[in-house]
């Protein structure tokens, strides 16, 4: 699989993040280790460079010029995708 891994060939502008799907990347991994290893330990490992942009667990948009929260955002409750992606890797784990 290493030996596969190439450059991203999906461009993207300079005024927007990549698009990551992560939170879809986590929802496979955690049915494939259900499916194949019911009532064993298991772990599922993330590398990701960048946060999750788009589908279920973004956790900001595409457009940079929305910034990533932080804490100071979250406690003041300006925090757009922070509820969504919260309730949505609560049930995933």
């Amino acid at each position: 699989i290493l030996e596969d891994l190439c450059k991203d060939s999906w461009p993207h502008k300079n005024d927007q993040r990549p698009a990551r799907c992560s939170g879809a990347a986590l929802n496979v991994a955690v049915s494939l280790l259900e499916a194949t290893s019911r009532g064993h330990n298991g772990r599922i490992l993330l590398f990701s460079g960048g946060p999750p942009t788009v589908g279920p667990g973004m956790v900001v948009s595409q457009e940079k010029k929305d910034t990533i929260r932080s804490h100071a955002d979250i406690l003041k409750g300006k925090v757009p995708h922070y509820h969504d992606a919260l309730k949505y890797y609560a049930e995933l784990g």
